[in-house]
């Protein structure tokens, strides 16, 4: 079997995707130092960005992420 496709990604190539600063938002919700949120996820946006991982499962990866800034153990 052939296939035959096209794979476009236009997120900050084409389309302007300016910080909108919700990750210095959640580190100040969850009372974390700055940084925090962002630090956590680098692996989920890098697994993101090449398709290791799928878009329900960044959304689950974030979400996780939130729970444990909760914990007392952060």
């Amino acid at each position: 079997m052939n296939a035959r496709c096209l794979i476009l990604d236009i997120g900050g190539v084409l389309e302007l995707t300016p910080r909108t600063g919700w990750l210095a938002r959640w580190d100040e919700h969850l009372g974390l130092p700055p940084g925090t949120a962002d630090r956590r996820l680098t692996d989920v946006w890098a697994a993101g960005e090449v398709g290791a991982i799928t878009e329900n499962e960044v959304h689950e990866q974030v979400a996780a992420s939130q729970q444990r800034g909760r914990s007392p153990a952060t």
